[in-house]
């Protein structure tokens, strides 16, 4: 079970993955989820329990279907052409860069927990009301700032913020019942769904 992939996606794979594993006590929500399909290409999930985050890329090559299992791991000076050789052997994923090689030890069978790759194929089969569309970045900045504003935010019970949708063209309300409010404006949506 192998596979060759440009360096540099599999880095955009882990970094847009990582924020959503953590350091619980339950093994298998400390990995990211590497789903390489041959024909399709490589789906990365990370999943902390509450949040499930899907990134996709192409291949190089893959030699079968398989999953792997890894941790995040700094993926530093590479260009264009650098590859990473990603392989499962014997209950190992080796992951080749260069001269560099990181191995992570797969969880077993009856440590890998649910099919996030089935959950999230759910949950985007479920037929919408309405789609809206926002930006990305500036979503983050909205939320970073009724986060801050929570007085005691370190606690679990502090951090809920409310989102109300009331259209598709009315802004986004979140309501942080013991800190902020914002709103969000949508963008017009430039997907074009068949």
């Amino acid at each position: 079970m192998k596979s060759i992939i440009r360096a540099r996606d599999l880095k955009r794979l882990i970094n847009s993955t990582k924020r959503t594993i953590t350091d619980g006590h339950r093994q298998i929500l400390q990995y990211i989820k590497l789903e390489f399909r041959k024909g399709i290409g490589v789906s990365a999930y990370g999943c902390d329990g509450f949040s499930l985050v899907k990134a996709s890329d192409i291949c190089i090559d893959i030699d079968e279907d398989f999953d792997a299992y890894i941790k995040p791991f700094p993926v530093y000076r590479i260009d264009k052409k650098t590859t990473a050789e990603i392989q499962v052997v014997d209950g190992k994923c080796l992951i080749t860069i260069g001269d560099n090689v990181f191995g992570f030890i797969q969880p077993k069978e009856e440590q890998k927990g649910v099919d996030v790759g089935k959950y999230m194929d759910e949950a985007k089969a479920a037929k919408p009301e309405y789609k809206i569309a926002f930006d990305v970045l500036k979503m983050i900045k909205v939320l970073t700032g009724v986060y801050e504003s929570i007085p005691g935010n370190s606690d679990v019970r502090h951090r809920m913020a409310r989102l109300t949708f009331t259209g598709k063209v009315n802004p986004l309300i979140i309501d942080a019942p013991d800190g902020g409010k914002a709103i969000l404006l949508p963008v017009r949506d430039r997907y074009v769904e068949e």
